[in-house]
């Protein structure tokens, strides 16, 4: 009898951890789509904005006067979208950004790049 409760108290009991009930909501799929896209979308507004107002304010030219001002104001804005992307998915979803990274970003942009020219050509 006391060999098989050795035997019993050997055999750890897996300890169950308690997730809060913000951390279910936050890590619930669609409440991380719409988290996600609405950090996005807000880093975009914020950025495209801030660079519009350097424009106006600083160099007195809105985007429809200068190429070059539009291009810097939609620039920025992907910039900022990138980056709050890659935060979002660091902090929020704790992982590394993949998807962003440089290995076979190459052989992954001519495939797009093939693909997208023969979807237009059909």
């Amino acid at each position: 009898m006391e060999q098989s409760l050795s035997t019993q108290e050997a055999v750890s009991q897996p300890e169950i951890t308690r997730i809060s009930l913000r951390q279910r909501i936050v890590q619930f799929p669609l409440t991380r789509i719409v988290l996600g896209m609405g950090v996005v979308v807000f880093a975009a507004l914020i950025g495209g904005y801030g660079a519009l107002t350097l424009f106006e304010e600083v160099f007195g030219l809105a985007p429809q006067d200068s190429v070059l001002a539009g291009f810097t104001v939609q620039f920025t804005a992907v910039l900022a979208m990138v980056v709050a992307y890659a935060g979002y998915v660091r902090f929020v979803e704790a992982r590394p950004v993949d998807e962003l990274s440089r290995e076979g970003a190459i052989r992954e942009f001519d495939l797009g790049a093939i693909l997208g020219s023969a979807l237009f050509a059909l």
